[in-house]
């Protein structure tokens, strides 16, 4: 499974992002604004290395970084001590397949590119169990892939797991499995809440020797 596959990549020191994303910085400091800058609690999806969490974290926010590789959260863990921030974020580990959450009011949920790993029916019991978590007016900044993404073509898609699977190239075959959603699957997912933004963005090589289609779901999700 792929999350086992991320503890292993994680503890070879690889994909230990520092920075986080423009998508997720832009809308944090939009929902900061919309709170009245009030100080925000706000749940890491999957947070790897604890790129989003530190972020959000110096903007004053309390966070809730949970992900399943203990190696992940031990750099999150360090590198919050080294920012003086132990304070301002707690660790937590998750399995999305068995997801539970001791923890609730959350203004954000942020998930890049996390949840989108996993089988449809896990991630539907992962996002039915954050919205019971967020508080009334919370919004989800998170990232999934498209149906449209060219290296789903490396894989294979296994109907009783509900994921991609047995990669042959491509950026999926380190991690596994991948999941890819069309836009009523997307609408589906988040059934329970209002879409403030849903966007497909996409990424398409025109070189001759490269026709490869990069493409991502980039959404905002509010729970009224």
């Amino acid at each position: 499974m792929s999350k086992f596959n991320w503890q292993a990549i994680y503890e070879a020191g690889e994909q230990l992002n520092q920075y986080p994303y423009d998508f997720v910085v832009s809308h944090f400091f939009k929902l900061k604004r919309a709170c009245k800058n009030k100080q925000l609690k706000v749940l890491d999806l999957g947070c790897g290395a604890g790129n989003h969490a530190i972020f959000c974290a110096e903007q004053g926010a309390q966070v809730v970084a949970c992900d399943f590789s203990i190696a992940a959260l031990k750099v999150v863990d360090k590198r919050a001590k080294e920012k003086g921030l132990e304070d301002k974020i707690t660790t937590y580990q998750v399995d999305f397949d068995d997801f539970q959450l001791p923890y609730s009011s959350f203004d954000i949920v942020i998930d890049r590119l996390a949840v989108t790993n996993v089988s449809h029916k896990s991630a539907s019991s992962v996002y039915e169990c954050v919205y019971d978590a967020m508080s009334k007016g919370g919004s989800v900044i998170a990232n999934f892939f498209t149906d449209m993404h060219s290296h789903k073509n490396f894989g294979q898609y296994c109907e009783q797991e509900q994921v991609w699977k047995n990669f042959s190239g491509g950026m999926f075959e380190p991690l596994k499995t991948a999941n890819f959603y069309t836009h009523m699957q997307i609408l589906q997912l988040f059934n329970q809440y209002q879409f403030t933004a849903l966007n497909k963005e996409t990424d398409e090589s025109v070189l001759a020797n490269n026709d490869s289609c990069l493409s991502t779901w980039k959404l905002l999700a509010k729970k009224c």
